[in-house]
Parts: structure tokens; C-alpha cells; sequence
């Protein structure tokens, strides 16, 4: 019992970015799973079941190629020996560490306990905004402290990017939770309305285009592979609109009574240049076309070594990383480490594939058709991301992932008793 609410408080505080210890990058979530890994390995070593699948295998294959290709990179360039081990220490965290805890609990415990990711990005989204339009001399002086990220845009703990690209990555956990039963109708509808609003007080193009695109996918695979009748999603459909009108009306009502401004940002940010049809003029497009576009050059004269952690940012103009992890991984360390990404993501989506093409299962199928739409928001959003260690962009993939192996393995034996 003790073990699953330090694995829920870890959840839940996975997604404030902002508490971390000043100098590193060490946060409030990262300590309770610390403290959880450290009882795990006691307990495990105690009754000799030291925990190694075929999940934890990959994950760390994967770790050994990202980290080996920046070590040869390092070799063949100039790097700070400091900067190398504090990187390789994140991303140790994260693919080897929080790999081996999630494979410490059973899927039920998991699957009931991945809620508290989608409580603490509400909160975040709640809490901040009430304090944004109802207190903004506090809201301003917590992002003056640090400890609230984005000024215009709303990002609370996490930043705007950060805020709307967890809650796509929420929507696929949400499909999950609601479609076995952990959660009601009712409490999934007061879910994407807060993510809802969140997007657009984030007002991030890259985070919108990436719900879009995941919410298009999730709707086609359970309409594919989780049979109704067209009467049904028709009436689903016209029941949802309706709903739908209904709330932007008194949300709109709600805007213009209290004066609120709900809106300015995203109809200035992101309607106005879909309108003017002019995509340059999104946000900070510019800069990062031009750092990937001096990634690839980068790429193209240096294609299999890289040219070393940390120095890209020294050699490019903006002095900035590039905002596109697969390129980023590639330039600096080189072909072996973009393989270990690749290897990572290719994982998962194989995973969900095979659970959908061999599974007649309904519980099997939504974790399969939960896992796929995931791993394709998580590919999405790291094609604008600048690392791959970040705790609220990898968690909730090794969560699902975790479930989604295990019920391979049962898929697999069914089908071999069948």
C-alpha cells in the first residue's frame, strides 16, 4: 500500500516541471521515485526477484545506443566531460529507472493509478488559470520566482509548450482509463473540457496540431476495431455536438459577462495567422525551421559521428538546441543515437500493432489502440522537443507501454490455447 501512493504522488507531480532543485534537473516527482526505486531494489534483492523483461531489455538497448553514439561522438569531438554524465544520468532515469519501477506493479494498479497524471495536468491547468484571470499580481509574481513558466501564454508548472503537449498525451491515457471502466462518462466529459481549455489557453500550434491528429486516430482505430452501428456513432456524434455547442456557449456567455479575456491569446496567436494563412507567423516557427534546417547541414557533414553533445547550441547563431529531438539526437550524437530512438519508438508502435491484429479481446484491444495513438503523439511532440529525458513526455508512454507488453504476452498464450 505504501509503495502505491508513493508511485501516485509521483504521477501526479510528474507534470510540474517547475519544482526542481536550482543547478540540476532533479524535480519534486523525481525524488518520490527515488525514494520508490530505492525500496523497490531492497525488497527485490531481499526476496531474490530482481525484475528483467523483455520492456526493461529494450529500454535499456535503447539507452546503451543513445548513449553510446554520444560517447563516440564525444571521443571524435570537444565535449565537457561534466555535461556528458549529467546527461547520460537523465536519460538513465528515465529509460533504465522509471522503466524498472513501472515493471514493478501489476497492470491494474497501474492502469487505476495513471489517473492521478491526468489530476495533476488539471490542476495545473485549474489552478493556474484561476490564478491568471482572478489573481494576476500573484500569477505574476510566481513567474517571476520561476515557479510558474510563460507570461501571456498559460503554462503554470509545466510552460505553454510543456502544458499542451502533456495533455495530448493525456488523451490516449483518458481513451484508456475510460474505455475499461476506470473511470465514468461523466468525469471523462469534465476531462477534455479542462484539456480543452488548456489547449487553448496554451495556445500552441504544435500541441494542437498533434491533438488533432491523435484524436483523428483514436476515433478510426475504436470505430475499426471496437465495432458499433453507424446509427449509433451517428447519434453519439449529433448527442456530442449538441453538448458541445452548448458549453462553448455558456463558456463564451461566462467570457463576456466577467470581461474575462479568456481567448485574446489564442485568437491573436493561433486564429489570426490560420486565417492570414501565413504558418510563418507561428509563434517562434521561423527560429526553429531555421535551427533544423542548420541541424541537417550539420547532418549531412557529419552524418555518423555527430559533433558532440552540447555544442550545437555554441554553433548556431540563436545559440539555442534544436527544437526537434530527432534531428537534435543525430547532430550531436550522431547516426547510433537517432537508431536508439527510432528502436524506442518502433517498440511500442510493434507492440500495439500486434495487439490489434491478433487480439479479439475488448480490454486488449483499447490498450493496443491506447499504446498506438500515444507513441503517435509522443513521436509528434518531439518532433518540436528539445530532449528526450523529460518526465511528463515519457511517462505516460512506459506506463501503457508496460501494460500494453504484458497483455501481448496473455493475447499470445490465448490464442495458443484456442
Amino acid at each position: 500500500m505504501k509503495l502505491k501512493k508513493i508511485l501516485g504522488l509521483s504521477l501526479f507531480f510528474c507534470t510540474f516541471y517547475s519544482l526542481i532543485i536550482p543547478g540540476i534537473y532533479f524535480t519534486l516527482s523525481d525524488l518520490f521515485f527515488t525514494i520508490l526505486f530505492t525500496m523497490l531494489i531492497i525488497k527485490n534483492f531481499s526476496d531474490n526477484s530482481i525484475l528483467y523483461n523483455n520492456n526493461l531489455k529494450m529500454s535499456l538497448f535503447s539507452l546503451s545506443l543513445i548513449l553510446g553514439g554520444y560517447l563516440v561522438s564525444g571521443i571524435f569531438n570537444t565535449i565537457s566531460i561534466g555535461d556528458y554524465t549529467s546527461m547520460s544520468i537523465q536519460y538513465i532515469f528515465v529509460f533504465a529507472i522509471l522503466m524498472y519501477v513501472m515493471n514493478n506493479f501489476k497492470s491494474d494498479t497501474l492502469l487505476k493509478l495513471s489517473e492521478m497524471i491526468l489530476l495533476g495536468i488539471s490542476f495545473i491547468t485549474l489552478f493556474s488559470s484561476f490564478l491568471k484571470f482572478f489573481l494576476p499580481s500573484i500569477y505574476t509574481n510566481l513567474i517571476n520566482l520561476g515557479i510558474f513558466i510563460g507570461d501571456a501564454r498559460l503554462g503554470g508548472f509545466i510552460g505553454a509548450n510543456g502544458l499542451s503537449k502533456t495533455i495530448v498525451l493525456c488523451i490516449p491515457l483518458l481513451y484508456v482509463l475510460y474505455t475499461n471502466n476506470v473511470i465514468s462518462r461523466r468525469k471523462t466529459f469534465i476531462y477534455i473540457l479542462i484539456f480543452i481549455f488548456g489547449l487553448i489557453q496554451a495556445s500552441s500550434f504544435g500541441g494542437l496540431i498533434s491533438f488533432v491528429i491523435t484524436a483523428v486516430i483514436l476515433w478510426l482505430l475504436n470505430n475499426i476495431f471496437i465495432k458499433k452501428t453507424f446509427l449509433t456513432n451517428i447519434f453519439l456524434l449529433i448527442k456530442n455536438a449538441v453538448i458541445g455547442i452548448f458549453v462553448v456557449s455558456f463558456v463564451l456567455f461566462i467570457n463576456n459577462f466577467f470581461k474575462l479575456e479568456l481567448f485574446n491569446v489564442f485568437s491573436e496567436r493561433v486564429l489570426k495567422t490560420i486565417f492570414q494563412e501565413n504558418i510563418s507567423e507561428a509563434g517562434s516557427f521561423n527560429i526553429k525551421f531555421s535551427l533544423m534546417e542548420t541541424g541537417l547541414n550539420f547532418i549531412q557533414s557529419s552524418p555518423i559521428i555527430g559533433i558532440g553533445y552540447g555544442n550545437f547550441s555554441k554553433e548556431n547563431v540563436y545559440e539555442q538546441n534544436i527544437h526537434n529531438l530527432y534531428i537534435s539526437l543525430w547532430v550531436e550524437g550522431g547516426l547510433l543515437s537517432f537508431i536508439g530512438l527510432l528502436l524506442f519508438i518502433l517498440y511500442f508502435l510493434f507492440i500495439s500493432l500486434k495487439i490489434l491484429m491478433s487480439s479479439k479481446n475488448k480490454y486488449s484491444i483499447s490498450i493496443g489502440i491506447g499504446l498506438f495513438a500515444l507513441t503517435l503523439a509522443f513521436s509528434i511532440n518531439i518532433f518540436t522537443g528539445t530532449s528526450g529525458y523529460v518526465r511528463h513526455t515519457m511517462i505516460p508512454l512506459i506506463l501503457i507501454g508496460t501494460i500494453a507488453s504484458r497483455q501481448l504476452k496473455k493475447v499470445k498464450e490465448e490464442n495458443r490455447n484456442e
